[in-house]
């Protein structure tokens, strides 16, 4: 299921989606289940709708199924020469809430830890179907800079326009003005400040940005 989209400034299109590299393994301090009772279990909101950022070009690009899970709604299959026994990508079916081997065409990068985007079918085994308002929402600063909420952890990670982590801002807890966040579902942002909606905390913070110059480099022609 996607979930926001936005575009840069040289025509490159993110799309969030609950897709996620084959290698991205449950961290090892997930193993434990984070939640305390009342709490959303942390665990199984990894294992089954972590979701991930994907960037394709200007000429966009497709996710492929191998199994489309509803008949009379055909799918796009993977492209042929496609070994689904070596997947890179996996794709979470939300109706059975597992993960699956897909096929990304025309993707540049893949970048997890998207906010757990919540199951909305009724078949689910973890219950009836979800509220779509509850997807996350990434956004874009004026430098192409990523800003994606990672409500597991409680922290925004800020990567480049290659998809390289810059930084992680906040961490999980229950204090937001100590930028302690429970369940982050949307970021927005502009030259001078992030705003982060927290769910759980019933909060949205907005977070000043500081810039730091760490060092110059001369380019020739």
């Amino acid at each position: 299921m996607p979930t926001g989209v936005k575009v840069d400034r040289a025509g490159n299109i993110y799309v969030g989606a609950t897709v996620r590299p084959t290698n991205h393994r449950l961290p090892a301090d997930l193993e434990s289940d984070l939640s305390t009772p009342g709490e959303l279990n942390a665990k199984v909101f990894y294992e089954f709708f972590y979701g991930s950022v994907v960037k394709f070009g200007p000429s966009g690009g497709r996710i492929l199924v191998t199994n489309p899970p509803f008949p009379e709604f055909p799918l796009p299959r993977c492209r042929v020469g496609w070994d689904p026994g070596r997947p890179q990508y996996l794709c979470c079916r939300a109706y059975v809430a597992q993960f699956e081997p897909c096929d990304i065409v025309g993707a540049q990068w893949v970048l997890p830890g998207l906010s757990p985007m919540i199951n909305r079918n009724a078949n689910s085994p973890f219950g009836g179907p979800r509220c779509c308002c509850l997807t996350p929402r990434f956004d874009l600063d004026p430098y192409d800079r990523l800003f994606m909420p990672d409500g597991v952890y409680g922290r925004i990670v800020v990567a480049d326009s290659n998809g390289n982590l810059i930084r992680t801002i906040g961490s999980r807890g229950y204090t937001p003005s100590s930028l302690q966040f429970r369940w982050l579902e949307r970021i927005d942002v502009s030259d001078d400040y992030c705003y982060a909606l927290d769910l759980q905390n019933n909060v949205d913070v907005q977070i000043q940005l500081c810039y730091t110059q760490i060092g110059e480099a001369q380019f020739t022609k």
